[in-house]
């Protein structure tokens, strides 16, 4: 059996197919039929948390649903690298994740 991709999903993407799918929804799809592995931070979940919140004012139950099955059944990691490649700090966080889950 080949091995399943590891995938980082940059915060706009995830929030976007919550809230459009298009194909940033097919992606989420990949990631819940087992298709691709998704690799996720502490820091990732926590940014999509606060836009789906302060943006778009999701509340904690709506996030919850929406997003932990998506949390459960992926890798976490915790980067060890500090990387400080972008302008966006944010977009280092998911270089750094990307590094840390072999994405």
């Amino acid at each position: 059996m080949p091995e399943r991709a590891r995938v980082v999903i940059d915060t706009n993407i995830f929030v976007s197919a919550f809230l459009f799918r298009g194909k940033p929804g097919l992606v989420l799809d990949l990631v819940e039929d087992g298709t691709v592995i998704l690799i996720h931070s502490r820091d990732l979940r926590s940014e999509a948390g606060r836009i789906l919140a302060d943006k778009f004012h999701w509340s904690q139950d709506e996030m919850r649903l929406a997003c932990d099955v998506y949390w459960n059944t992926g890798v976490p990691v915790t980067p060890q690298a500090v990387i400080q490649a972008c302008r966006d700090p944010d977009d280092n966080s998911v270089l750094e994740c990307v590094v840390e889950g072999h994405a």
